[in-house]
């Protein structure tokens, strides 16, 4: 399975993370999907295992195009789920997250792929950052509770600004979202500090409280924001 270029479909569990592929958006089946629900997950489980050591990312055959690369990374908490209605069809917000890339043109294109990594132990961060080196992606998009557990909330970033420093090599953009009142340039300031990662390739987007993903100017916000870093990063790729 090429697994770096595939959208909603199904995941494999490991026995510290949760990956979740993103595949097939474009179903072949005719059968017509309610409006407001995702397509469904297959169930694909698998234990897997992280080697001791991190192996750095491959680059593509000569003459041979990289493909750009989204990861979307999230928590596992339920209670951290923006919309009611993602909880009972048992997805996350990263799984609305991909679909809306996946219908917007100007962001998402054949030759991109999306992951989703889902972190089951926010204590076992280096297994996050060794699935992410695994597809040396263009951008994270982060939920800022990513890291946030039932017992400890990541409030002042520090289990964050780790996983980030653990990948800050790969020189991806990050994309931070959160409904969190202090998501702002003095929150991005301290990110960058604890991490390593320059302050330029960090981008941050504040939700208002309440449901964000059922509010059409939001989303509209949001997206904008996104599709200014992709535009940002594709500028440099050329």
């Amino acid at each position: 399975m090429d697994h770096a270029y595939i959208a909603i479909g199904g995941f494999a569990e490991g026995i510290n993370h949760v990956i979740e592929f993103v595949r097939n958006f474009k179903s072949d089946d005719p059968t017509p999907k309610p409006k407001d629900t995702l397509t469904p997950i297959e169930n694909d489980r698998k234990e897997t295992t992280v080697p001791e050591s991190t192996p750095q990312s491959t680059n593509p055959a000569p003459g041979v195009e990289r493909k750009f690369v989204i990861v979307v990374m999230d928590t596992s908490l339920t209670k951290k789920v923006y919309d009611p209605d993602l909880v009972k069809q048992g997805f996350k917000n990263s799984h609305f997250i991909c679909e809306k890339i996946h219908s917007d043109k100007s962001i998402y294109a054949p030759t991109q792929g999306i992951e989703v990594i889902v972190s089951s132990d926010p204590d076992k961060r280096s297994n996050d950052a060794y699935l992410v080196r695994q597809h040396d992606p263009d951008l994270i998009i982060l939920h800022r509770s990513t890291f946030d557990t039932e017992l400890h909330e990541d409030y002042d970033g520090a289990r964050l600004a780790g996983f980030l420093k653990e990948v800050a090599d790969l020189k991806a953009k990050v994309l931070i979202y959160s409904r969190k009142p202090d998501t702002d340039a003095d929150f991005v300031e301290k990110i960058s500090k604890l991490s390593g990662v320059e302050k330029g390739r960090i981008s941050i987007y504040e939700f208002r409280p309440g449901n964000p993903f059922k509010n059409d100017g939001q989303m509209l916000s949001f997206m904008n924001e996104l599709r200014r870093v992709v535009e940002e990063i594709n500028s440099k790729r050329k």
